[in-house]
């Protein structure tokens, strides 16, 4: 009997925790944590209504460059000897 009242009032208890109302105090505030992190990163939120073109490369400098960077991973330059370093330059006499 004592486990069936225990299985009862467990029951109760958790059928009626789903009827307490959540603080209007988090509804209200859910979310302003990530919208202020996002504004934080923008740095001209008015950009979008700036009519005006984007001054910077042309397309065909744009393009080499994009190219060099490319390249510059499939044939990467090598890298001098730690143990060579200032040997042979000829600098001191």
């Amino acid at each position: 009997m004592i486990k069936y009242n225990l299985i009862f009032v467990i029951f109760i208890s958790a059928l009626l925790s789903a009827c307490v109302q959540p603080s209007p105090r988090h509804d209200a505030e859910f979310g302003d944590a990530t919208r202020a992190t996002l504004k934080a990163q923008i740095i001209n939120p008015e950009a979008g209504n700036n009519p005006d073109t984007v001054t910077g490369l042309d397309g065909q400098a744009a393009r080499d460059a994009m190219y060099n960077y490319q390249k510059s991973f499939t044939n990467p330059k090598s890298e001098p000897n730690a143990m060579t370093i200032g040997v042979g330059d000829g600098g001191s006499n």
